[in-house]
């Protein structure tokens, strides 16, 4: 399912592969976010993030360990820190099993024969397989917003609105497209650290993607009558979690600008040392 970016140009087969991931998506185990070690979570999933970068491992495999993750964790209480980290581990190799092509799942494979996180061998990851594909009935076709996402942009760009940070019409398709992919890749990545979007369907999170990019591109409307009718959610349905990326993004950006800043001081401070130093050393050789 990775590579998915072929299906929405083919018009023939893109209505029957969106019905189809709308009914799976509807199969999905309900989050209710009890699980004990909650408090962790976010760890854990930068952790898988940080593992997928590594390795160069599509955002689906990452999306579809998460899913595997926070439903498996909603019913088993995990004590140990290591058995987290196994637990974590699993949920990626499956998931790069199921959406990725084998030499990544090779390179995983490698990288846990490794790794020193956890204590755990090869039995005991075995085991905790077995252990989560029972718990799902062996069944992990799960679509995530990252699926749905590759859908709902062939409405939300490509298309010239009228946008305030660009008033020139021919130079609009192009901005709108290349930021519109930045902000929305964006957003998917706060919905997977943020345990509260797990509780919404992928199909509602990835509108709501849309519609804060949008937001954050100043593009009017923010929320159009096509993307109304591709995602088939309203602006009722999609605001809170606009509202709860965009306080995301507003910290983010705070915390950029004051690193920059400080950034910038370090670096005045260091020239004016210099300066100083220079001054000393010149004044000397008089």
């Amino acid at each position: 399912m990775a590579n998915d970016a072929h299906w929405w140009a083919n018009a023939d087969i893109t209505a029957d592969i969106y019905a189809s991931m709308k009914r799976k998506e509807e199969q999905h185990i309900v989050f209710v976010g009890q699980s004990p070690q909650l408090h962790l979570r976010r760890y854990l999933v930068d952790w898988m993030a940080i593992l997928c970068e590594k390795f160069e491992i599509d955002r689906h495999v990452l999306h579809l360990a998460v899913y595997m993750l926070d439903r498996f964790m909603d019913r088993y209480a995990i004590v140990q820190e290591s058995q987290l980290h196994l637990l974590a581990f699993t949920c990626l190799q499956i998931s790069t099993k199921f959406e990725e092509r084998e030499e990544k799942v090779s390179k995983l494979s490698t990288y846990h024969g490794q790794s020193t996180i956890t204590s755990a061998n090869k039995e005991d990851y075995l085991q905790m397989e077995l252990l989560l594909l029972q718990f799902f009935d062996w069944n992990i076709t799960a679509p995530s917003a990252a699926h749905f996402l590759g859908y709902f942009l062939t409405e939300a760009s490509g298309k010239c609105e009228k946008s305030f940070r660009n008033d020139y019409r021919d130079d609009c398709s192009e901005y709108s497209n290349v930021y519109m992919h930045k902000y929305t890749n964006y957003f998917l990545e706060i919905s997977l650290q943020d345990h509260a979007f797990s509780f919404a369907k992928p199909s509602l999170i990835a509108a709501s993607c849309i519609a804060a990019s949008r937001v954050c591109l100043q593009l009017s409307p923010t929320w159009t009558a096509g993307l109304t009718k591709i995602t088939q959610y309203k602006w009722e349905h999609i605001g809170p979690y606009i509202e709860r990326m965009l306080r995301t993004h507003d910290v983010d950006e705070k915390a950029a600008k004051l690193q920059s800043k400080e950034k910038t001081n370090y670096s005045s401070e260091k020239t004016i040392s210099y300066c100083g130093e220079a001054a000393v050393s010149y004044s000397r050789a008089l």
